[in-house]
């Protein structure tokens, strides 16, 4: 109980933090009408409600009784009531507390203190607000103030700026720094080493006192220390802001829980004195800060190099003596919010006597070189830039930082890669298989896609759409080279597992459920899993490949295939539950229970849609979809005797009349809305179909289906006139006096999917649309419960394959960000937008005749069998054809952006890239004390070059 911004939530806060590790604890929080600060107590972990007081200032008998029926103390050890009016009214009631407490702060009212006595009766906790009692005491505030200004104002190297109260140099160090350790640190020298005696004698404490101080100020951040002496004794340093204290700071990670304004603080003091002054910085930084190291293996050995240019060289000189703490700018972006799914582990390694002090002040660890090397190699995989310090000259650096630059200079690349809405690395896989490097291009196409081989057999070829090469006779064929190198998924002892760890070469312990084990799921569930998560996938049918398996017939899609590259997920460890279905089963609530932290559901639209028109619930009436799935569960337990119908025009309808072919029906015949050149069926198939005798008649749609004693006997079909408004908006206009009948025993209806949620949506607050699918952010697939994400078919509605493994590693990219607090959904984020490169001026000449290579067949009469028939290209063939790509993608680098960390050369995965040391003056390095020495004279010629072009 206390007057309102007394502390309540702070003081309950910090209290069940150091509690929650001993009890199981439960909050009731009262307000007015907010519920900010039971959102802030239900970060700590503790079971919370919130209680609307309305105008009472706090909860009355009944609604205490209420709320600890809403409570549920069954599971809890300790409940904490916030705000309980019987400290003011104890003879109302009594809520059998064992403790009461208050906070004593100043009133807002003047009767406020006639009821201090009584409260004070019946609390047994008293909490006194540091603040209030001030005036009782001989403490001048100002002056407290103006030694922490003080200080700011030394150590700050913005400059020309008077620090205020409202600057970070001040308000950072007020936050974490008492008025005595002020005065102690305004005894010292910014970066001049002092000793114990000499700080003492300064300062005129007592040396006992002074030691107290100095240890007390090594653990906050504010002092570091070193024996770099003739005589190795210990000797204490006050740091500059960035790299220094701010930094050192932020890796106690206690205290920034804390004082998480210690973030903001690392963040301003990072940026502002930086803001004027970078445009005037020369190349290698002239001792400011950090300093771009490459990547050792990015250097040729036959290239000069300076010694300081290569991370061998540091480590040798500090041969033994390494230590590793968490990434301070990492922990301060995910502080105030802004992570970006860089999560902030052990990747800043200490070196000499940092290495002690980032250990005995409980910043870090130590690590032997061989880890070293292995925090720097898996730094490389993820992408990170190596930093080192570059404020101490050439002989001396005291951290190796691995940095996440996050931004990609790729401003153009080839139509293939864009038309892809997986944006695979087209031109890099062909080129590899072109060089015969087969298991690289397998490797490289499951950084996009971790199902080339199903996509090989069955996808729509949207790159070969946008191929430049078409232009001059036929696009590559780019799907059947992917189908040849996908055939290494196939074979065991040729298969890529991908390693599955987080950034520091550990597994995270956030569970994750993945509900479907369709294309969309089993994609967010492999890139989960490298990212080091366990993950599992609940699918309700006996079996994993969803519409995959379910709904594409064996002659286009081989059970084998998607058999082998749903082994590769189970060997990466990804765990299938089948049989079980989210809502009957099991709920997502009770999935949370068991400690599932995030959801990725993905089911897929597995149902068909119905016509609506009369005698549509004949027998012998079904929809395409559940035919296909029927066939797929059982081949031989479906016959069709007699004549078939399908109604539909796309793909699936093709598939069902080829199906229905195979299942004994004498005749089938397609009838659809569109024109033949409308038909959203891809041209291959529509042939593939005509050459099995399947007659397909354009502009019809259904009318009436005509039955005998409940048994289907015909369809009449009505004139379609148009298809798509003027918006091109599906609405289709009939001529109902234009009629035909079509006798037969079959209609199969392929018009489209539904989605069968069933009661998995029980008990969330998902939403769904008009049409079924669910509500979600378009970038992050994120919905209205946070922890529960969306992809494929449930979101976009039937897509083709390729868009749902899309979608499910965008889902895997939302999720990693989700279950790590601090971080943003959105920022920095790679949205996958690219840009075609400009086909309308090429010069053909110059190119190649070589024809398109056309795969072969295997024996057998297609329309007989559900063996996929379609052979691969030969190795020979493949190779022909990956030289007809014309590499048309383009990489442009602003070189003003270059910072020669070398890393493009080792994450480009066909050697196209090199490093080349142009500006040798770029590896000079300087203290911070001489950076003007650098900057002026620099900044002096890059004036006059400005103005100099102005006036030219």
């Amino acid at each position: 109980m206390s007057s309102p911004g007394a502390g309540k939530t702070t003081t309950l806060t910090k209290t069940i933090a150091a509690m929650k590790h001993d009890f199981r604890i439960g909050v009731m929080e009262a307000d007015i009408d907010s519920a900010v600060d039971a959102d802030t107590i239900s970060e700590t972990g503790a079971k919370v409600i919130q209680l609307h007081t309305g105008g009472m200032c706090h909860l009355d008998a009944d609604m205490t009784r209420q709320g600890l029926l809403e409570l549920d103390t069954s599971d809890v050890d300790l409940a904490i009531l916030e705000n309980v009016g019987n400290l003011v009214c104890p003879a109302e009631f009594d809520t059998g507390a064992v403790k009461n407490a208050m906070i004593l702060s100043v009133p807002e009212g003047d009767d406020k203190p006639l009821k201090y006595p009584l409260m004070f009766q019946v609390c047994q906790c008293l909490l006194i607000n540091k603040i209030d009692v001030l005036p009782y005491f001989d403490f001048d505030l100002e002056e407290c103030k103006k030694r922490v200004l003080k200080l700011g104002q030394m150590i700050t190297d913005r400059v020309g700026v008077k620090v205020t109260v409202e600057d970070p140099e001040y308000w950072g160090l007020a936050e974490v720094l008492t008025d005595e350790m002020a005065e102690v640190c305004l005894s010292m020298k910014v970066r001049k080493p002092m000793t114990l005696e000499q700080i003492a004698r300064k300062s005129g404490k007592d040396p006992e006192r002074v030691q107290k101080l100095l240890d007390e100020m090594s653990v906050i951040g504010m002092i570091e220390y070193n024996w770099e002496n003739a005589d190795h004794h210990k000797q204490y340093v006050l740091p500059m802001f960035v790299p220094g204290c701010a930094e050192f700071m932020m890796m106690n990670d206690k205290q920034v829980e804390e004082h998480p304004i210690l973030a903001d603080f690392f963040e301003n003091m990072s940026r502002l004195p930086l803001e004027k002054v970078t445009p005037m910085v020369p190349p290698g930084g002239s001792g400011i800060g950090m300093h771009v190291i490459p990547v050792e293996k990015a250097i040729p050995a036959k290239q000069e190099s300076a010694s300081v240019e290569h991370i061998s060289h540091w480590l040798k000189k500090y041969q033994d003596k390494y230590a590793v703490g968490a990434c301070s700018c990492r922990r301060q972006q995910r502080v105030r919010g802004e992570g970006c799914g860089e999560i902030e582990g052990d990747l800043c390694i200490g070196v000499g006597d940092m290495a002690d002090y980032l250990v005995e002040t409980g910043k870090g660890h130590y690590i032997t070189q061989e880890e070293v090397l292995e925090i720097l190699e898996r730094a490389e995989r993820n992408g990170f830039v190596h930093q080192i310090t570059n404020i101490d000259g050439e002989d001396k650096i005291f951290a190796i930082c691995n940095c996440a630059p996050g931004v990609c200079n790729a401003l153009r690349t080839s139509p293939c890669k864009t038309a892809c809405p997986a944006h695979l690395p087209v031109q890099g896989y062909i080129k590899m298989a072109a060089e015969g490097r087969y298991l690289d291009a397998l490797k490289l196409i499951k950084t996009e896609n971790p199902f080339p081989a199903v996509c090989g057999a069955i996808c729509n070829r949207r790159c070969e759409d946008a191929c430049t090469r078409a232009t001059i006779d036929q696009a590559v064929a780019i799907d059947e080279i992917k189908r040849f190198i996908a055939e290494q998924e196939l074979k065991e002892n040729t298969r890529f597992v991908p390693l599955c760890e987080n950034h520091e070469g550990k597994q995270f312990t956030q569970k994750i459920a993945v509900i479907g084990a369709g294309p969309a799921g089993m994609s967010a569930a492999y890139y989960l899993r490298t990212k080091g998560y366990p993950v599992t996938i609940f699918e309700k049918e006996s079996r994993a490949g969803g519409m995959l398996m379910n709904g594409i017939p064996s002659f286009r899609l081989e059970k084998s295939v998607i058999e082998a590259e749903i082994d590769i997920l189970k060997q990466m460890g990804i765990e299938f539950r089948y049989n079980v279905e989210i809502g009957k089963d099991i709920t997502i609530p009770e999935l949370r229970a068991q400690g599932y932290q995030a959801f990725y559901i993905a089911i897929g639209a597995q149902g068909g849609r119905k016509t609506g028109i009369p005698g549509e619930d004949a027998k012998g009436v079904t929809t395409g979809v559940e035919f296909l799935r029927s066939v797929n569960l059982n081949e031989d337990s479906v016959h069709l005797n007699g004549r078939t119908v399908v109604i539909g025009g796309g793909n699936v309808a093709i598939d069902v009349a080829r199906t229905a072919l195979r299942t004994g029906s004498e005749l089938v015949s397609m009838y659809c809305l569109e024109s033949e050149a409308e038909m959203p069926a891809a041209r291959d198939e529509v042939e593939e179909a005509k050459e099995e005798d399947i007659q397909i008649q354009c502009g019809w749609g259904p009318k009436e289906i005509l039955t005998e004693n409940g048994a289907v006997t015909g369809i009449v079909l009505k004139k379609c006139i148009s298809v798509f408004d003027e918006n091109h908006r599906f609405a289709p206009v009939y001529d109902e006096n234009d009629c035909i009948t079509v006798e037969c025993e079959h209609v199969l209806l392929s018009i489209g999917q539904t989605i069968l949620w069933g009661d998995l949506l029980k008990d969330t607050k998902v939403e769904l649309r008009p049409n079924q699918t669910a509500q979600a952010d378009p970038v992050t697939y994120q919905t209205a419960e946070p922890d529960i994400f969306v992809g494929g078919d449930v979101f976009t509605g039937p897509k083709f394959a390729i868009d749902a493994i899309a979608a499910g590693k965008q889902g895997c990219v939302s999720i990693h960000r989700f279950l790590h607090k601090g971080h943003s959904l959105t920022l920095g984020r790679d949205l996958r937008q690219f840009v075609e490169l400009d086909k309308s001026n090429l010069d053909i000449e110059e190119f190649d005749t070589a024809k398109r290579q056309i795969p072969g067949k295997k024996s057998g009469i297609t329309k007989e069998t559900f063996r996929d028939l379609r052979s691969s290209l030969t190795e020979e063939q493949v190779k022909i054809e990956a030289g007809r790509c014309l590499g048309c993608g383009a990489s442009v680098v602003d070189e003003n952006k270059c910072i020669g960390c070398g890393l493009c050369t080792t994450k480009c995965e066909f050697d196209a890239i090199h490093l080349s040391r142009d500006l040798p003056e770029a590896s000079r390095m300087r203290t911070a004390e001489d950076k003007l020495k650098g900057i002026l004279p620099y900044a002096a010629k890059r004036a006059i070059k400005i103005k100099l072009k102005k006036k030219s």
